[in-house]
């Protein structure tokens, strides 16, 4: 989430920077060709303003009046502009800007009026050392110049450009100002989204446990109900004292068949809560052999697998060693080859440990009727059954499988199931490498 408010502020910065950035682009194309244009404009107006100049002193030549020349002269330069009168030599007659009797027989403003009457140039003038733009006009005898400051002819443009640039930087820090602003409000709008979620979470984790403590009770509630009203029923015909000795014999029986399916079902309740709240990692389980534990058990179950007429086969590949706990994961091993022994339809059992890719797999399968694939999913549930009444009549408590989950989750493992209808099942552990 905050990855994406960062994203997305970016993107708005991104966006106005380029906007700030296409402005100056086309401002600045813009002003190069205001720029253009008033250059035209300030020669046309030299040109002209040459032109009325000369007009006026070349009367003033001809008479051989020179106060009037340098009059007309200083009326020019007192609006900025510089006069000169070139003879057509080249040599100075008269220059409002400095006293020096230079050649300008070279300079191209004086050569090209010679050849086309006229001419506009801009140079850097050899007197001031400043940029110029130069305006000469052939009269009679004599070349008449105006010149005027480059600079200050394009003044306007220098302060344009200068606008400019300040716009681009108010742009820029525009851009900036956007991307913190929106950076800040989308990393608070994640804040309250975050917050949001949590209590999201939270509520639907109040509501999962909830209707899980609901649900427990009633299975609880139920699964005890049963073996209980057997106990009851039983005392209460002994209390009543009319049953003779086999019959009581009958009934003790039943009673204490019944107590142990309430024992069994309060044990594995307990274990299951104590797996549940149990840190899930093996770093602390000491090196096993799994093998070795995988044998053991199966040796435990040999005697009911033989009273039911059914063989334990073994496949242990040697040296399969892991982090575990070897109580728990015998108690694991033993829930999966019990479940074989009462659902595997008499089928012979197998049971393997070996190691594949970065895991060890413990299984146990049979070749009984298997499982229907829409019960895969929840086989491991807490008191999930296929055939409930089988599966009471058969004293299991519902709970065998969820052990078995949460006892391969306490190891970083975890527990599947695979099935084939009328080719048996296995039930599969799966635990980390040492």
């Amino acid at each position: 989430m905050h990855e994406k408010s960062i994203a997305t502020s970016f993107t708005a910065a991104v966006l106005a920077l380029a906007c700030a950035l296409a402005l100056g682009a086309i401002a600045f194309s813009q002003s190069r060709s205001f720029r253009d244009s008033f250059e035209r404009m300030a020669e046309r107006d030299i040109r002209l303003l040459t032109e009325i100049t000369a007009e006026r002193l070349a009367r003033a030549l001809e008479a051989g009046d020179l106060p009037e020349v340098r009059n007309l002269a200083s009326l020019r330069q007192r609006e900025g502009v510089r006069v000169t009168v070139l003879e057509a030599s080249g040599g100075v007659v008269f220059d409002t800007a400095t006293d020096r009797r230079e050649d300008h027989s070279r300079r191209d403003e004086f050569k090209r009026s010679l050849a086309a009457g006229e001419s506009v140039v801009i140079r850097r003038s050899d007197t001031l050392g400043v940029f110029m733009l130069y305006s000469a006009r052939k009269v009679g005898d004599h070349v008449i110049r105006l010149a005027v400051p480059y600079r200050e002819v394009m003044e306007p443009v220098r302060r344009a450009r200068l606008g400019l640039a300040i716009s681009a930087v108010v742009g820029l820090l525009v851009a900036f100002a956007v991307f913190a602003i929106t950076r800040r409000l989308s990393q608070r709008i994640d804040a309250l989204a975050t917050e949001r979620d949590a209590q999201k979470r939270k509520l639907a984790e109040a509501a999962r446990m909830e209707r899980f403590r609901r649900e427990f009770v009633e299975n609880v509630s139920h699964e005890i109900k049963t073996p209980l009203a057997g106990v009851v029923g039983a005392v209460e015909m002994l209390v009543e004292g009319k049953t003779d000795g086999d019959e009581r014999r009958s009934l003790l029986a039943i009673a204490q068949k019944e107590s142990g399916r309430i024992e069994a079902l309060v044990e594995d309740i307990l274990n299951l809560a104590r797996l549940e709240h149990a840190a899930a990692s093996s770093a602390n389980f000491p090196l096993c052999d799994i093998g070795e534990i995988a044998n053991s058990t199966a040796d435990r179950y040999r005697r009911a697998a033989d009273r039911d007429g059914v063989m334990i086969h073994r496949s242990i590949q040697e040296g399969v060693i892991a982090r575990a706990d070897r109580e728990k994961l015998d108690a694991a091993i033993g829930n999966l080859i019990s479940n074989a022994l009462k659902y595997g339809g008499g089928a012979d059992i197998e049971v393997s440990v070996r190691t594949v890719n970065s895991h060890v797999e413990i299984a146990v399968r049979d070749k009984g009727p298997g499982i229907p694939a829409e019960h895969l999913p929840r086989l491991f549930e807490r008191f999930y059954r296929i055939d409930k009444a089988r599966s009471r009549a058969l004293g299991g408590t519902g709970l065998g499988l969820a052990i078995v989950k949460h006892i391969a989750l306490l190891h970083g493992g975890k527990a599947r199931c695979e099935s084939t209808l009328g080719k048996g099942s296995a039930f599969i552990v799966e635990l980390p490498c040492a």
